[in-house]
C-alpha cells in the first residue's frame, strides 16, 4: 500500500494552515479519582474561547485574514493542574485555566500573538 504524500509531506510553521491554533483539553475520565480537564467544564471554556476568537477575527479587517482554529484535544496530562490549553504557534501550556481571571490572561496572551501576527504582516508589505 502507497502512503498519501499529503500526509507524509513534511510542513513547515508557515504552512500548516493556521496562523493560530488553541487545543483545549476536553479528556473526560469516568470511574476514577483522578481529575479530568472534561469534568471540570473545559468544553464550555473552548466554546467561549471559539467564539471569542472568531468574533474578534472577524469584525477586524487587520486580522480577518489571520486562519485561526479552537480545537478540542485528548489528553494533555495536566489535568492535575486544572484546564490546560496549548497555544501555537507560540507552543505556550497555560495551565489551571479554571477561573475568569486566568481566562483573561488566556485571551490577553492570545491577543498579543494576533497583534505580533499582524505586525508581522505590515513589516512584509
Amino acid at each position: 500500500m502507497t502512503p498519501n504524500k499529503a500526509a507524509t509531506q513534511q510542513v513547515s510553521d508557515n504552512q500548516t494552515g493556521y496562523d493560530l491554533h488553541v487545543f483545549v483539553c476536553t479528556n473526560r475520565r469516568e470511574n476514577t479519582t483522578r481529575p479530568s480537564c472534561g469534568n471540570m467544564n473545559s468544553e464550555a471554556l473552548r466554546a467561549q474561547l471559539k467564539t471569542w476568537l472568531s468574533q474578534r477575527i472577524k469584525t477586524d479587517p487587520t486580522t480577518a485574514h489571520l486562519r485561526v482554529r479552537v480545537n478540542s484535544a485528548g489528553c494533555l496530562d495536566y489535568c492535575e493542574q486544572g484546564i490546560a490549553v496549548a497555544v501555537y504557534p507560540m507552543g505556550e501550556m497555560h495551565l489551571q485555566v479554571n477561573s475568569p481571571e486566568s481566562v483573561e490572561d488566556l485571551k490577553a496572551r492570545i491577543e498579543a500573538e494576533v497583534q505580533r501576527l499582524i505586525q508581522l504582516q505590515s513589516e512584509s508589505k
